[in-house]
């Protein structure tokens, strides 16, 4: 009863403890920050799970070396495991548990245990596993790394966990499993694993020597079984298999059982089990699987023959090799099987770099005053910095960040995420995330989720029925829109669409109603947002080859990325441009997409056919508008550009100047001047100022 309590107590403290301790942990916030490179890395792949239990001898891990493969504990000690090319091993065990005496050290293979055991084992891990996998280590054991000089040639990425397996349908894996903040670990390696694989977009796991989830439990490991020589003969073999796990019961007072031979090689090796009617261990297993359903995820568990699968699918090795490995089988077949569909598993995908963008925002700190956000946008701009840093790109137009706040269609459920860009607001959102706050806000966000779905229900209601979405979509091609996990889509003629890009395409109609876009080469666009607008145009007119898009850091390098996971190598990012005097397009038709910073623009020298500003000049102070429209004008041919601008009603003069003002800056150019009702809501309207020059229709 005592330790009861005690332990209780611990509990009741350990978060506060674990607050504290990260808190004044500079060096490891710095390190936790770079775990965001790995969200949602292999999004929508599969992925081989190794474990270190004794019927991972009946799988053949060479035969897995093209696929993606993550390992934990001892698994460095399997003789096929350079040949399996591992691509992640983790060890999220702190320097404490390796202590001289630890009964689960493998001393036959290792030998004893030195005292300074954390070195020790992380010297094996370094010698033994290739160079080309990645290790996501425990961040209290750097210390071990930097002073042993271990790991030179390996990427290694560091980790925080906590202590109890706590998952809840209710919380996104964002949320549950940050790698960016200490993380929910409980329960053993194999469920803090396969919640890192989740939080790397994994969508198919397959678990291989996992003996503890199978029915009967298959015990042992593959390093410390039974083993006999086949010279013996398969009789002998078996009364000695026997004989050994008698004399173990009775020494250890355990109650395993014979369960056969397996034949490998020039051995034979024995197959204990213990039989249990309820399991405590499958019921975590249990939990954490309902979890991953949630999130469509799907958990497969390869058994041998003779044994069951309680809670995970259950899939053969013999099925794996035939059905599944790219080497084997009918391709359509594995599909159908295992496999999510081509499309879904070959899905464009967002990539994060979090070195731009900490280069793009080191330079913006030395840049003058006028090439800062204003007033609308200075904290906003803070705030979508350290949401990327804590999220990650990948489902930035998700639910569960606030990245594209006031650009991007990213649905706000939760409004803590406001608050996270300096001391007073991290306070607050702490504050906000401890009970009875925290209780109160869950209550909220199940509220605003539920209004926003119905929203959204009702624009798709709307928009089906209105002809201007028919003729939009008969007039123009409509591309992948939903990039980057968005969520406000509306299903027309059984296509998930998103609102957004639509909204785009019918100011885009407006401004093709007077500006010949089919003549048009190149295109300058400030405020480009996340991309969607040149990516439309990009799709929509093939003469269009080079682009210029601009906007202040971070977003940026939210719109570089979504620009490069449609055009790869055409968009030349910002560290490609960074020390060029001059930034000039090649005078070749190969598509060119120059993300550029605000400074970048005194660089630029090629003359553009149509300059673009939607919605974003009304949001800047007055000079910097200015001294866009300055520099634009100074291009070579500028007086015969096409100038296509945006804005909107219901404008903050505290923060929004009217766009009479900033007409006047283009001089002596003369505007066509409109508003239209928006798409979707016919109270709101959208004000176009258009100059069509050369272009003119």
């Amino acid at each position: 009863m005592k330790d009861f309590y005690k332990n209780k107590i611990k509990d009741l403290l350990r978060p506060k403890y674990y607050f504290f301790k990260d808190f004044f942990d500079l060096p490891g916030q710095k390190r936790l920050q770079k775990n965001i490179a790995l969200k949602n890395l292999h999004k929508g792949k599969r992925v081989f799970l190794l474990l270190t239990g004794e019927s991972l001898q009946q799988i053949d891990l060479v035969k897995l070396k093209d696929e993606n493969t993550f390992g934990i504990g001892f698994i460095f000690l399997h003789k096929s495991i350079r040949e399996a090319n591992l691509t992640f091993y983790m060890n999220a065990e702190p320097s404490k548990s390796l202590h001289p005496g630890n009964p689960n050290w493998p001393e036959p293979c290792l030998g004893p245990m030195e005292r300074d055991g954390m070195t020790q084992f992380y010297r094996e891990v370094d010698e033994r596993l290739d160079d080309c996998t990645t290790l996501i280590l425990n961040s209290e054991n750097y210390k071990y790394v930097t002073n042993n000089h271990l790991f030179k040639d390996k990427a290694a990425y560091y980790i925080k966990t906590k202590k109890d397996l706590c998952l809840s349908d209710l919380a996104p894996y964002e949320t549950t499993t940050d790698l960016t903040k200490r993380s929910v670990s409980g329960g053993g390696a194999a469920f803090f694993a396969i919640m890192i694989m989740i939080y790397m977009g994994f969508k198919e796991i397959y678990l291989c020597g996992d003996g503890y989830t199978y029915d009967p439990i298959y015990m042992f490991h593959f390093y410390d079984n039974n083993v006999y020589p086949k010279a013996m003969g398969r009789q002998k073999a078996e009364l000695e298999a026997r004989r050994d796990i008698e004399t173990r019961n009775k020494k250890m007072d355990s109650d395993l059982e014979y369960y056969g031979l397996f034949e490998k090689n020039d051995s034979y090796r024995a197959i204990y089990v213990r039989k249990r009617d309820h399991d405590p261990n499958k019921d975590k297993h249990r939990i954490l699987n309902n979890y991953a359903k949630s999130l469509g995820v799907k958990i497969y568990n390869i058994l041998p023959d003779g044994f069951e699968s309680p809670v995970y699918g259950k899939v053969s090795w013999q099925e794996i090799k035939n059905n599944l490995l790219s080497d084997n089988g009918d391709e359509a077949d594995t599909e159908k099987t295992f496999l999510l569909s081509k499309e879904s598993n070959e899905k464009i995908t967002l990539k994060d770099d979090i070195e731009l963008l900490d280069m793009m925002l080191k330079d913006s700190k030395g840049q003058p005053p006028i090439y800062h956000p204003g007033p609308y946008w200075s904290t906003k701009a803070k705030n979508t910095e350290n949401e990327i840093k804590r999220c990650g790109l990948g489902e930035f137009r998700g639910s569960n960040n606030a990245i594209g706040l006031s650009y991007a269609d990213n649905l706000l459920i939760d409004v803590r995420n406001l608050y996270n860009h300096d001391f007073k607001g991290r306070l607050i959102r702490w504050a906000a995330n401890t009970y009875p706050l925290n209780v109160m806000f869950k209550a909220q966000m199940r509220w605003t989720e539920l209004h926003v779905n119905k929203s959204i229900i009702y624009a798709q209601e709307i928009l089906n029925l209105k002809e201007r979405t028919k003729e939009l979509l008969g007039r123009y091609h409509f591309p992948y829109s939903l990039l980057g996990n968005c969520l406000a889509k509306a299903k027309i003629d059984g296509q998930d669409l998103s609102i957004h890009y639509l909204d785009i395409l019918e100011q885009h109609d407006n401004l093709a109603s007077h500006i010949n876009f089919n003549k048009a080469r190149s295109v300058f666009e400030i405020g480009g947002g996340f991309g969607a607008n040149i990516h439309l145009l990009l799709e929509n007119y093939k003469n269009i080859r080079k682009v210029l898009y601009l906007d202040i850091p971070p977003n940026l390098y939210v719109g570089t990325q979504y620009l490069k996971a449609f055009y790869g190598d055409a968009v030349v990012d910002f560290r490609s441009l960074r020390n060029r005097d001059s930034i000039k397009f090649s005078s070749n038709d190969e598509l060119e997409i120059f993300c550029i910073a605000p400074w970048q623009i005194e660089r630029i020298y090629d003359p553009v056919d149509i300059f673009i500003n939607s919605r974003s000049f009304v949001e800047m102070p007055k000079d910097t508008v200015k001294n866009y429209i300055d520099n634009f004008r100074r291009l070579p041919k500028s007086k015969d550009s096409a100038i296509a601008l945006i804005t909107y009603e219901d404008r903050d003069p505290n923060t929004l100047f009217h766009p009479d003002e900033w007409l006047k800056f283009f001089k002596a150019r003369k505007f066509d001047c409109f508003d239209t009702n928006t798409l979707l809501d016919s109270s709101r309207r959208n004000f176009y100022f258009i100059s069509p020059g050369k272009l003119s229709l």
